[in-house]
């Protein structure tokens, strides 16, 4: 088990962000409301937030997004997910 005494979080409300975290949000293809939550925090960890993320910091919360997906969703479907997540990224021209 980990130190993460953390309360558990109840997610309440929609999560918008910039152009870059939405097409990051729909090209994973897994539910949108809680990929929005699970990035959002993320990048809030590395003191940023949805409506300004940079693709560098997108690369920087895709270890920590798996992890969580693992937790989630079963272990090849997240694996596929954060696959189709780092081709978005290699791609992004925004």
């Amino acid at each position: 088990m980990g130190n993460n005494n953390r309360p558990t979080e109840v997610l309440t409300g929609l999560v918008l962000g910039n152009d870059l975290f939405e097409k990051a949000v729909a090209a994973v293809g897994l539910d949108p409301n809680i990929l929005r939550h699970l990035i959002a925090n993320a990048l809030v960890a590395l003191g940023s937030r949805p409506q300004d993320m940079t693709p560098d910091e997108l690369g920087a919360v895709l270890p920590s997004l798996e992890d969580k997906l693992r937790l989630l969703v079963p272990d090849e479907k997240a694996r596929k997910s954060i696959a189709k997540l780092r081709h978005f990224l290699l791609s992004w021209e925004g």
